[in-house]
């Protein structure tokens, strides 16, 4: 880190204090007189540069002062440059700046602090651990959580009540029951704090009868405990309880009210639930922005557009309508009320967008059939998440619009999205599903590697009646392609003119050509492309091609390969392949030929290409990158990807390099294509329990798909790969398309 920059103080409105700490050489004293002066960042540099140039930095106390001061300010990038500058960090030290990334959500970085600090052999003390479990309860972590559980017994920490009662909060978040419990049951000073923990927990994972038993056993019920388990109880329906349990409160706060409210609309009670917020206001209690968005989603499911309005006059009333979370609640409800002006009109006035509002402001459009404003406002996001797709394709299902629908969820796997439950279960929840539903929800599991369950929808969809079309047997004979299951795509193939009297097609026939063609069945996938009532495309001859390839068909490879570059002489990918199985055969006269035509007709291979995502950043690598900026760490990382796999009984696949050199160059060439590049940047840049997601513009290689699989066991880490053609889910050293792609 370098030295923060001396500001320019000619003319300056901060003049006067730079002149008087110039003037002066710096001590403790001077430093408590100027320090709580400073109002602004320009202000605090000027203090540190001044501790730099006269050597008072080195003063621990001192500088631990200003370090106080920077985090309080949340000046975090000049904290961090402080610390970097102080020699002799003790406890505070480190604790200050690792409390500082707690305080604005970077648990990660903390915990890489204390991995440092280890390092350094800093000092250690019962305030330390506490904000460190607190980081791995943040990311919810529970191998971290355990591991900091044994530092905090190794050095001696383990009894403190403090320590105890932060291990207890990340086990319940963690939704680890029975550690909070053991930590619980062996504290030898139970104290308010550690009762509520313990309660809150069991109130998180939904144990009535644990929570019960907790709330029996309190020295003192208080009001938090009390509010725990009105929550309880209403997430279980029992109603009663929550509502006999809120009567007995000798002191309602507003959490209380706000219990019992949501209590209420969580169990469809929306009426009542909005007469005891009257209630509640009629008592003088404050309302704040979550018995707010309660009290919205009654009114949205009751459609009662008039007291929304009054409840957003009452919310702009005591200022807290800039709330986001609020925002979205009145989105929503408008939208529900059939009052979309006023949902677009908040929308378009609001000062605080998070994807929530976006994906509301979907719905609302949707909700009231207004498909096509939707979909501009769905082009214009600035980021997409699953919600938002989902949204948008069960819209158009909704509306009929199944081109629409399969056409944008092709689009949606083709940007690396994942689709969830919401996206495949859509069609389950409506009355009447469209052929272009059950095809969309075909395609989409047999991509992901679940064929057969896509198999199971398809049989489910003739069982409700539904015709299959063109598009259908796509997806099906397409299912059977990627699990190389060849007689039950000869029937389903063969049963498209006899039983559903639907000719197939040129991508039909180039979807069984393919399926032959992977299984090793390279003549009769050649056959069928002779028998073919139409022309092949040039994308039939080529799946035929990558066969030969994969099967070491060399004669056949080369004879087609030549006949497609005439074909299509621009085509970048026939001209590769060609080369591939020419330099099979070891014909490098051959190769040099290849590439001559190509360099003849301007064809530029295209480079492999993949792209990952890290803290919120998309990084892309090309084959043999070298120029992103954490490459040294990702060499390190490469060398030991390359140990670990040998040791787990890797062997490169040298016949993937099409170059004539020795097999030491091969094995280095292999480890420098892009989807090894990203795995490794991904095991240093996330974490566990996250997978590692990397989309690749190319079909992944026979090589570098054997390397993730050892790599997902070697790291223990999963490992989502989204190629040319499919979803490769890579766990504990297999792969979900078994080994067949």
């Amino acid at each position: 880190m370098g030295l923060p920059s001396s500001p320019n103080l000619q003319g300056s409105k901060f003049r006067p204090l730079a002149m008087s700490l110039a003037k002066m050489t710096m001590n403790l004293s001077i430093l408590e007189a100027h320090l709580p002066k400073c109002q602004n960042l320009k202000q605090l540099s000027q203090v540190l540069s001044q501790m730099i140039l006269t050597g008072f930095i080195r003063d621990t106390y001192a500088a631990s002062r200003v370090l106080k001061f920077s985090t309080d300010f949340s000046h975090i990038d000049l904290s961090l440059r402080i610390f970097n500058h102080i020699e002799n960090s003790n406890g505070f030290i480190w604790n200050t700046m690792m409390k500082a990334y707690i305080q604005r959500n970077c648990p990660q970085k903390a915990l890489n602090l204390y991995k440092l600090m280890l390092g350094k052999n800093g000092d250690r003390d019962n305030y330390t651990y506490p904000i460190l479990v607190q980081a791995c309860a943040i990311r919810a972590s529970e191998f971290e959580g355990k591991q900091m559980h044994n530092h905090i017994l190794k050095f001696g920490f383990g009894l403190d009540v403090y320590v105890q009662n932060t291990l207890i909060n990340m086990y319940s978040v963690c939704e680890n029951m029975r550690d909070a419990r053991n930590v619980f049951d062996e504290m030898p000073v139970l104290d308010s704090v550690a009762w509520n923990s313990i309660l809150a927990g069991y109130v998180r994972v939904g144990d009535v009868e644990q929570a019960k038993c907790i709330f029996g056993r309190m020295p003192e019920r208080n009001t938090i405990a009390s509010n725990s388990m009105i929550v309880l109880f209403g997430k279980r329906g029992c109603v009663g309880e929550a509502w006999r349990l809120f009567q007995e409160l000798p002191q309602k706060d507003m959490v209380s009210w706000s219990a019992l409210i949501s209590c209420l609309e969580k169990n469809e009670m929306y009426e009542e639930a909005l007469a005891v917020f009257v209630k509640m206001f009629a008592n003088g209690i404050m309302v704040d922005e979550v018995v707010v968005v309660s009290v919205l989603s009654a009114c949205a499911t009751l459609s009662a557009a008039h007291t929304g309005k009054l409840i957003h006059g009452l919310v702009v009333k005591i200022g807290i309508e800039s709330y986001v979370n609020l925002q979205n609640a009145f989105i929503h409800m408008y939208s529900s009320c059939g009052e979309i002006m006023a949902a677009h009109k908040l929308f378009n006035e609001a000062f605080n967008l998070d994807q929530i509002s976006w994906n509301s402001m979907i719905s609302g459009y949707l909700k009231c059939g207004l498909v096509e404003p939707a979909k501009t406002l769905f082009d214009s996001m600035p980021e997409k998440d699953v919600v938002s797709w989902s949204a948008m394709i069960s819209g158009y299902a909704q509306h009929d619009r199944f081109s629409e629908t399969l056409a944008l969820f092709q689009e949606m796997q083709l940007c690396g999205i994942r689709p969830d439950e919401t996206t495949l279960r859509f069609s389950r929840r409506r009355q009447k599903k469209g052929v272009s539903t059950w095809n969309a929800l075909i395609l989409g599991l047999a991509m992901n590697g679940l064929v057969e369950k896509s198999l199971e929808m398809f049989s489910e969809m003739k069982t409700c009646g539904v015709t299959p079309n063109e598009i259908t047997f796509m997806g099906v004979i397409g299912a059977c392609r990627h699990m190389g299951l060849v007689d039950e795509g000869r029937r389903h193939f063969d049963s498209m003119m006899q039983e559903h009297k639907i000719e197939p097609n040129v991508k039909h026939y180039g979807c069984m050509v393919d399926l032959l063609g992977r299984a090793g069945m390279l003549k009769e996938a050649e056959d069928l492309i002779e028998s073919m009532p139409m022309t092949p495309d040039v994308a039939t001859w080529g799946a035929l091609l990558g066969a030969c390839k994969k099967h070491g068909d060399h004669d056949r490879g080369e004879r087609i390969g030549r006949k497609l570059i005439e074909l299509d002489p621009n085509h970048d990918g026939f001209h590769v392949l060609l080369s591939n199985i020419v330099a099979s055969k070891g014909d490098w006269n051959g190769v040099h030929e290849i590439r001559g035509i190509m360099m003849q007709h301007g064809v530029i291979k295209t480079p492999g290409c993949s792209m990952i995502e890290a803290d919120g950043v998309v990084h892309e690598f090309l084959a043999g990158d070298k120029k992103h900026p954490r490459m040294k760490e990702i060499e390190v990382m490469l060398d030991e990807m390359a140990q670990k796999l040998k040791m787990e009984g890797y062997a490169p696949d040298t016949n993937e390099v099409s170059f004539d050199i020795d097999e030491e160059e091969k094995e280095t060439a292999l480890f420098r294509h892009s989807e090894k590049l990203a795995i490794a940047f991904g095991l240093i840049a996330t974490s566990p329990p996250s997978p590692i997601r990397i989309i690749k513009n190319l079909r992944i290689c026979n090589d570098c798909h054997m390397a993730a699989k050892f790599v997902s066991k070697a790291f223990g880490r999963d490992i989502v790969l989204r190629d040319r053609h499919r979803f490769h889910h890579f766990k504990q050293g297999s792969c979900s398309c078994n080994d067949y792609w």
